[in-house]
């Protein structure tokens, strides 16, 4: 976690210094659309699976017409192996998200392009979460969204079994089919567990395995004989067609899953397609970037949960916008912090006093009290049915506290 903080503070010195290169800044472009969209996965250096990720990308360009559409790769080995070889460039998440801002993009869905919310998907997490740390400060309303891998509800599950129907053979009762997915040490790789299951009780010999998890290919063996057919039908269960799905899949090696299939028998056949080659998977995909779009609104933050040194403080007013600054309940707020909170009826104030530091707010007004010392906010204090409103941006600025959001749509406050 350190490392990646001082990456990410790195980067944005850079930005800041001109060091990156990147596309003219909004200025110099005149008006645009300050919305952008940074699909994120893996990446891959096979040619011929590109045709997938050009799916992707032409559906959310057909989803959201004006739009900025970048693209990300989590692996350095690829992104290395891209541009040495083709001389073409992807930028790391984090980079990526740091070039946008500087061009003025301040409204930015991240779209996870993985398939559950495993190694990389938390990964992706943490390296926005650390991004969204250095906006701490000013907040306003949320600029960062993230929008949730294939597998991630129930009806996730449910309509991703459908979609995939269509790669099936006619009569999978005398034809089998066996899906390739990644699979994962990580306790979220049960998620190939259920999608199992699933396919089992919706249709007759579907069998999903993986190469680094669980089911493994021995258990579909078994699921197989048990089947009594004996054709197969190989394909993966991965976004592209790539390594796996071309050498560990479908490859002649003696060790791949065709070869170990031929070698007991079974007559086999590939379709080698990723999943993001399915209309009906990437439709997936782009339900769950509207979704992560909406969370940008206005009206989405009023679920936010408000959080003071990393514990949840129950709010009886949710926080909203106040003149592009987001404004909070400020008795259970301060109160967390230690402050006892009362109200002054001479001078029309709220109080809160804590050893050595005594502060005022006055409804209606942007002046505000610290030691006797008077204050300008960012916006007015405010009175929503009988509880003061102050705005955040007050509790960095003159209380110590670090405030921002996290990529689940929480405000934060650390003490600095």
């Amino acid at each position: 976690m350190k490392i990646i903080k001082i990456i990410a503070a790195a980067s944005i010195l850079f930005l800041s210094l001109g060091i990156f290169t990147s596309e003219p800044a909004m200025a110099e472009q005149g008006e645009k659309n300050n919305e952008a969209i940074l699909l994120v996965t893996f990446g891959t250096s096979v040619q011929s699976a590109m045709s997938a990720y050009n799916n992707l990308e032409q559906s959310v360009r057909e989803a959201f017409p004006g739009v900025e559409v970048r693209w990300a790769y989590t692996s350095k080995m690829i992104r290395d192996k891209i541009a040495a070889r083709d001389k073409r460039f992807f930028d790391d998440p984090f980079t990526a998200l740091s070039k946008l801002r500087a061009e003025g993009y301040d409204k930015i869905v991240v779209q996870s392009g993985h398939i559950f919310t495993g190694y990389e998907y938390n990964d992706l997490v943490d390296v926005i979460n650390n991004f969204l740390e250095f906006d701490a400060g000013k907040i306003g309303p949320r600029k960062i969204a993230l929008g949730q891998p294939l597998l991630y509800r129930h009806e996730d599950y449910i309509n991703t079994a459908k979609a995939i129907a269509s790669q099936f053979p006619a009569d999978t009762g005398s034809n089998a089919v066996i899906l390739m997915g990644h699979g994962s040490e990580h306790p979220a790789d049960s998620a190939y567990g259920k999608l199992n299951d699933i396919l089992r009780h919706m249709y007759k010999n579907v069998f999903l395995g993986t190469v680094e998890g669980y089911p493994t290919l021995e258990e579909v063996k078994e699921d197989l004989a048990a089947s009594g057919t004996k054709k197969v039908t190989l394909m993966p269960f991965m976004s592209i067609a790539g390594d796996h799905a071309i050498n560990d899949l479908y490859g002649d090696e003696e060790d791949s899953w065709k070869s170990e299939l031929n070698k007991i028998g079974y007559e086999t056949d590939g379709y080698l397609k990723g999943l993001l080659e399915n209309k009906a998977i990437v439709d997936i995909f782009v339900e769950h970037l509207t979704a992560a779009m909406v969370e940008l609104s206005e009206e989405a933050f009023k679920g936010a949960e408000v959080k003071v040194n990393g514990e949840k403080i129950k709010c009886s007013e949710p926080p909203c916008a106040g003149d592009g600054f987001i404004i909070v309940q400020m008795r259970p707020v301060l109160e967390a912090m230690g402050f006892g909170v009362s109200w002054n009826e001479g001078k029309c104030a709220a109080m809160a006093e804590k050893t050595g530091l005594t502060v005022s707010f006055r409804p209606g007004s942007a002046l505000a009290s610290v030691n006797e010392a008077e204050i300008v906010m960012d916006t007015n204090c405010r009175l929503y049915s009988g509880s003061v409103m102050i705005p955040l941006s007050f509790l960095n600025e003159h209380l110590g506290y670090s405030v921002n959001w996290d990529i689940n749509g929480d405000i934060n406050m650390f003490k600095k």
